[in-house]
């Protein structure tokens, strides 16, 4: 689907659409794809790196810098989101937080907590929870 066709599908602004859609693609929920010359989305109901997905590598060609790159672990996830975060947006408190040395997450950092003090992250804390709740260590 290009823009236009999500905007529509979706009922939402260019506005909505042009602030979020990066956001998605940083969960590797969608990809870029190009078709006749536009820029595509294709959508994914699981993302890869979900323990439950049968895929070993992104869908696409990721993003070197930012990408999610290794899943073992949800906090291997949400480190690499968190670069994502504070590479496209202006998030400044995150920016801290990633550069004081809590990122990568560490196995005894609190991801959960972690996630809940930014906004921006704690609307995924389920998304990222389901996907590693059947696992030993989330």
């Amino acid at each position: 689907m290009g823009r236009s066709e999500i905007i529509e599908a979706a009922g939402i602004s260019g506005s909505s659409y042009d602030r979020y859609i990066n956001e998605l693609a940083a969960w590797d929920i969608i990809e870029p794809t190009e078709s006749e010359g536009r820029r595509r989305w294709v959508a994914h109901l699981e993302p890869w790196w979900s323990p439950q997905s049968h895929h070993e590598e992104p869908f696409g060609e990721p993003e070197p810098d930012t990408a999610i790159i290794d899943a073992e672990f949800a906090r291997d996830v949400g480190s690499r989101v968190m670069c994502h975060y504070i590479t496209h947006y202006d998030l400044p408190e995150l920016e801290e937080v990633y550069m004081s040395g809590l990122c990568p997450i560490a196995p005894d950092d609190d991801i959960e907590a972690l996630f809940g003090r930014h906004r921006r992250l704690s609307r995924w804390w389920a998304f990222l929870w389901g996907a590693y709740a059947d696992q030993d260590e989330i």
